[in-house]
C-alpha cells in the first residue's frame, strides 16, 4: 500500500515545500523520493528506525551511513507497526517539522485507504448482490440461493421493496471542478477523492433510506441503486407510502444539489423475491427512460403505464394502426 502512494507523494510535496524528501519501506529501501536517482537504494539511516521504531539520535555520524544525507526521518507506522520512514533533507531544526507533518498526512492516507477498502469490500458484496437481482434468471441461479445469500447479508428479500434509481452527475468532473490543488497533488489523491465522494453520496442515501432492510449499491460513478421496503402500517393507505417515498427522494435530491450534482430518480413498483425485485428494478429504470424532465425529475413507474404500453409496441405498429384505422379530422 506504501509502495502504491510514495513517489507520487514524495515528489508532490517535495514540489510545494522545495525540500528534498525520501520514503523507504520497512526493508530501508527508498521506494518514493523527490530525487529520482535515490529510488532503490538503501537509507541507512533508516534501518535503526525500523528496529526502535523511533527517530536516530542527534549524533548519528552521516557520513558513514549508505544512502543517506542531512536531515530528519521519521517512522511510519500503521496499526502501531513500523512499515517505513520518512525523510526531509536539509538542516535538522529547520526540516523536522515538516518531517512530523508528512509523517502525520502519510500515516492519515493510509488508515484511510485501509477504511476505504474495507468499505469497498462490503459494497462490492451488496453491488454484485443488486447486480444478480437486476439480472435473475431461475434458469440460471436458484432463487432460494440469492435469498439464502441476501440473508447472510442481512437481508429479507421476501419483503416487499421499491426499486429506486439514483442517477447523478460525473464524479471525477465534480472532483476535478473543485480542486485547488497543483496536479501531481490532483493525480495521487483523485481516485481517493472520488471514492470518498462516492461513500459521501452514500452516507446521504442511507440517512434518508434508513430502513435496515435496504439495500444501496453503487452501480457506476453516476448511478446508485436502492431496494428500499415497503413501510406501510395498518392505517395507511399504499398513496401515502408512495408520497413517503416520494418526500425521501426530494430529500436526497436537495443534498446531492448542495454538492452541484445533477440527479434524476426513477422509482419502481412493490416487489418481492427474486423475480419480483428484479421487475421493480427494471420498471425504475423504464421511469427514468420515460421521465419527462418535470421540474422534481422524479419518476415514478405506475405514472407511466401508458407511455411503457406504447414503448412495448412492435416498430410500426403504431402507423399500421393509424393507416387501417385513420383518425377521423377533428377528433385528435
Amino acid at each position: 500500500m506504501l509502495q502504491d502512494i510514495s513517489q507520487n507523494l514524495a515528489e508532490s510535496i517535495g514540489a510545494i515545500i522545495n525540500k528534498e524528501i525520501i520514503i523507504t519501506d520497512e526493508h530501508a529501501v527508498i521506494i518514493g523520493a523527490s530525487d529520482e536517482t535515490r529510488i532503490g537504494s538503501l537509507h541507512e539511516a533508516s534501518i535503526r528506525i525500523m528496529q526502535t521504531g523511533k527517530p536516530n539520535r542527534d549524533n548519528n555520524d552521516i557520513a558513514k551511513l549508505s544512502g543517506t544525507r542531512e536531515g530528519f526521518c521519521l517512522p511510519v507506522k500503521l496499526q502501531s507497526k513500523t512499515i517505513g520512514s520518512v525523510g526531509v533533507t536539509g538542516k535538522r531544526e529547520e526540516v523536522k517539522y515538516y518531517c512530523y507533518l508528512i509523517k502525520e498526512y502519510l500515516e492519515n492516507l493510509l488508515y484511510q485507504e485501509i477504511y476505504l477498502k474495507s468499505v469497498q469490500m462490503r459494497d462490492q458484496h451488496i453491488t454484485d448482490l443488486v447486480i444478480d437481482i437486476a439480472s435473475f434468471n431461475q434458469t440460471i441461479m436458484e432463487e432460494s440461493i440469492l435469498l439464502s445469500r441476501a440473508e447472510e447479508m442481512g437481508y429479507n428479500l421476501t419483503l416487499p421493496h421499491y426499486a429506486v434509481i439514483v442517477a447523478c452527475g460525473n464524479a471525477k468532473q465534480h472532483i476535478s471542478s473543485r480542486n485547488k490543488l497543483p496536479e501531481k497533488t490532483l493525480d495521487i489523491s483523485m481516485e481517493l477523492k472520488i471514492q470518498t465522494l462516492h461513500i459521501k453520496l452514500q452516507f446521504i442515501l442511507a440517512d434518508y433510506f434508513s430502513h435496515p432492510n435496504t439495500i444501496i449499491a453503487s452501480l457506476s460513478d453516476n448511478k446508485f441503486v436502492i431496494f428500499h421496503p415497503v413501510e406501510v402500517l395498518q392505517y395507511q393507505l399504499h398513496q401515502d407510502s408512495l408520497a413517503e417515498l416520494k418526500e425521501k427522494c426530494k430529500g436526497v435530491m436537495n443534498e446531492f444539489s448542495k454538492l452541484d450534482i445533477t440527479t434524476y430518480i426513477g422509482v419502481g413498483g412493490e416487489g418481492s423475491n427474486a423475480e419480483g425485485l428484479k421487475q421493480t428494478y427494471e420498471e425504475a429504470n423504464k421511469a427514468l427512460k420515460l421521465g419527462d424532465e418535470s421540474a422534481d425529475n422524479i419518476y415514478f413507474y405506475d405514472d407511466f403505464l401508458l407511455e411503457d404500453a406504447i414503448d412495448r409496441l412492435p416498430p410500426g405498429f403504431y402507423e399500421t394502426v393509424c393507416r387501417i384505422s385513420p383518425i377521423p379530422p377533428g377528433t385528435a
